[in-house]
């Protein structure tokens, strides 16, 4: 058997989603230009700092426009951060499922009524039960209209490929506790390299007893690449990913509105599109810069 087919045989190997290797890098900050080094070198699209005091960080989010350090999440109590490196693969997964939402919107007539948010800095509400800190989503928005105009988006987007699926979930629970509820949705764009899956979750608050709210993920959606050449992409689960129009403006709709639904056909495209990305970047490389094998000769 040739490396290259190895390699594929190895890969095509079930394993068990959660138990996936993080290939996540953990340094410790020492000073800026050790940082931006250490981010320029990060095998993936994502980065974990410790030893950050609250002067840093302010420091780190007040400099963005000149550093272009895209932060992810940061807990003061711990002086943690997460770093966001914006490869090509991770802004593809990040913005173009946001993009599409837009679409949605804009055909509806209610681009104007419908603000970007970006990857803007949102500070926790501070609560004596929660830790403070931030948090920047890859993709948000949310309504302009409001009394006062809502300042957190009602939905945000979170992708990648470094972090473990468990990880990013504790961020989306983080979303709404953090923002005391005022984000309403929460997606989740998820890479699996070592299974050519990629995993979309929509979490959203449920009533527990009529009082308490309880995050959870609402609906997934699981499309699996073959590691043939050229690859075929199937859907696991779920269907069309639908986004509450009540929860995306804060209010019921009106004439000619509803609720965004993104169909499941678009989706495997873009699930295509993004592994298509993957293999370019990889292949040009002949390495392991986002998590995949180094291409051996036969």
């Amino acid at each position: 058997m040739t490396s290259v087919n190895l390699l594929h045989a190895r890969a095509k190997m079930p394993q068990p989603m959660e138990e996936s290797p993080s290939s996540l890098r953990t340094i410790r900050f020492t000073n800026l230009g050790d940082l931006i080094r250490a981010i320029d070198a990060a095998p993936g699209d994502a980065l974990r700092v410790t030893n950050v005091s609250p002067t840093v960080f302010k420091g780190l989010d007040e400099g963005y426009e000149t550093h272009k350090i895209r932060l992810s999440v940061y807990n003061e109590d711990c002086q943690c951060l997460m770093i966001t490196v914006p490869t090509l693969v991770h802004e593809e997964l990040g913005g173009t499922l946001y993009g599409q939402l837009y679409d949605h919107i804009v055909r509806m007539g209610l681009g104007q009524r419908w603000a970007y948010k970006g990857h803007a800095t949102f500070y926790n509400t501070r609560h004596s039960t929660r830790s403070t800190g931030a948090k920047q989503a890859d993709s948000s928005g949310g309504p302009r209209e409001g009394r006062p105009r809502p300042r957190w988006p009602t939905i945000v987007f979170d992708a990648g490929y470094s972090q473990t699926l468990k990880d990013m979930r504790a961020k989306a629970r983080a979303w709404f506790a953090d923002s005391d509820h005022k984000v309403k949705i929460v997606i989740l764009s998820k890479l699996v390299p070592e299974q050519r899956k990629l995993i979309i979750e929509r979490w959203e608050e449920r009533q527990d007893g009529g009082v308490v709210q309880v995050p959870g993920c609402q609906q997934r959606i699981t499309i699996a690449g073959s590691w043939v050449n050229p690859s075929a992409y199937q859907v696991v689960e779920s269907s069309d990913l639908i986004l509450s129009f009540q929860l995306l403006f804060l209010r019921d709709p009106g004439p000619g509105e509803g609720d965004v639904i993104i169909p499941i056909a678009w989706m495997k495209q873009h699930a295509q599109q993004v592994w298509e990305t993957w293999d370019e970047v990889n292949e040009e490389s002949g390495e392991w810069l986002e998590g995949r094998c180094i291409m051996l000769e036969s």
